[in-house]
């Protein structure tokens, strides 16, 4: 009998710790995908994007995503817009403090280094999964409120018309 014991209590933190880490992860479902908060501490006014390109080559072209809000508790924080793919930082427009936009150019990236040592394409920044499966006209805004990270997605995005910058880099702008 006491050779079950010692077995038990050599089992018995085992078991207790796997219990544990499967029980990490609760903001995420079955499919492990981050789960979306259906009452969020906002009001959405608006949400749109809206293509840019330059009047020049070297001003490129890019998308810019728009989230109007009509309320907002105090405490939230906007961080990120998650939009087609990319991960877009929010910024509080100058013009509109409940509005917040994100942006990202189309042009290819010049920052990979591509040589025949590989210790030195090991310097390469590896590109991200993205966490969600969203389409064209959807968006996920990643936000802090009481202390933790929420998610809170946005269906049917509307496109505004294409806005032309005539000869200069938008880049650059006010």
């Amino acid at each position: 009998m006491p050779d079950f014991l010692k077995t038990s209590f050599l089992f018995l933190p085992i078991f207790i710790l796997s219990l544990g880490i499967g029980g990490c992860g609760s903001a995420k479902n079955s499919k492990n995908q981050l789960m979306f908060e259906e009452n969020p501490p906002f009001a959405i006014e608006e949400a749109y994007f809206q293509k840019w390109v330059a009047g020049i080559k070297e001003g490129g072209a890019g998308i810019k995503a728009h989230i109007v809000f009509s309320s907002m508790e105090p405490n939230v924080v906007v961080r990120e817009i998650f939009f087609q793919n990319k991960v877009l930082q929010a910024k509080k427009s100058i013009n509109n403090p409940k509005e917040y936009v994100g942006e990202f150019s189309n042009n290819s990236r010049k920052d990979i280094i591509m040589d025949i040592d590989p210790m030195k394409e090991a310097q390469n920044t590896p590109s991200q999964n993205f966490p969600f499966e969203l389409k064209e006209n959807e968006a996920v805004i990643g936000y802090l409120f009481g202390g933790k990270t929420n998610y809170f997605k946005i269906h049917n995005l509307s496109e505004k018309e294409r806005i032309a910058y005539p000869q200069s880099n938008p880049n650059n702008r006010n």
